[in-house]
Parts: C-alpha cells; sequence; structure tokens
C-alpha cells in the first residue's frame, strides 16, 4: 500500500487526484499556523498533487484551489468556520471540549460523505465549496483512508 502523506485522499473519476485532505485539530486554528502547516508539507515534498488541499480543524477550515499551481506561501481559497458542522455531528460535545484528531477525522468523513451526495447545497459553507468547484471535483470520486 502506497504510503499516504495525508489523512484521506479523493480521486477524480478519471484517476486524478482531486483533493487531499489533512485533519489537524490544534485549538486556535489561525490563518498563519494553517500556511505555515501546508508549507511544511510542500517544502519537504509531503504536499500530494491534488487540486485542492484541505486542511480542517474543530474550529475552522482552509481550503486551496487549484493548489499545485500555488507557491508554499499562498494563501487559501476559502476559510471557514467547522462550529455548525461539528454541532451538527457531535450535538453532545460539551462547550469548550475538543474532539481527537480520530473523532474530527470520522466528523470530516461523514460530513463531506453527506455533502457529496446532496443535490442542493443551501448552507454558506456548502455553497462556497460549490463556488470554488470543490464539489464537483469530488463527486463519484473515490475516497482513501489512512488506516491506523
Amino acid at each position: 500500500m502506497p504510503v499516504m502523506n495525508s489523512d484521506f485522499l479523493i480521486h477524480a473519476p478519471d484517476g486524478t487526484l482531486a483533493a487531499a485532505i489533512d485533519v489537524k485539530n490544534h485549538k486556535s486554528m489561525s490563518l498563519r499556523m494553517a500556511i505555515e502547516l501546508r508549507r511544511h508539507k510542500w517544502s519537504e515534498g509531503l504536499l500530494p498533487p491534488a487540486d485542492y488541499y484541505v486542511l480542517l480543524s474543530q474550529d475552522v477550515g482552509f481550503i486551496w484551489a487549484h493548489q499545485r499551481d500555488a507557491g508554499p506561501d499562498a494563501p487559501p481559497s476559502i476559510e471557514f468556520s467547522t462550529a455548525a458542522i461539528i454541532e451538527s455531528y457531535v450535538p453532545s460535545l460539551a462547550a469548550g471540549a475538543r474532539l481527537d484528531n480520530a473523532a474530527l477525522e470520522l466528523v470530516v468523513r461523514a460530513w463531506l460523505d453527506d455533502v457529496n451526495h446532496q443535490e442542493h447545497h443551501a448552507d454558506a459553507v456548502e455553497q462556497q465549496l460549490a463556488r470554488i468547484g470543490f464539489l464537483d471535483a469530488i463527486r463519484n470520486g473515490t475516497w482513501l483512508w489512512e488506516t491506523v
């Protein structure tokens, strides 16, 4: 099995790598931290050559669209709060409590799977994902998860 440098990958139906997704549940993830994490992967040659790079925490998500053409310090195409996503999948989570990375990965997988199979995207985050072409890129794709 090939080594994965992201928590999960999504290949488009034509076999190209559509998205690389990392879940890093750092408390108070900032734009600066997100850019640094991506830059580190880029400088180490660990950033997969995907059309989209997604970095998610329990608090915020970042997506770089067409990131193969972007330099190491490029800002993300979109930044969005993940609070409503977490609340909808883990409604019993106590205020201020943190999920561990494995639990957050399960939430992200369930959310992306649900978003991928919806016809209409009324949610503001989902509309942003559609606007940058992310939803079309992952539709009917093959999903590979890192196993622990």
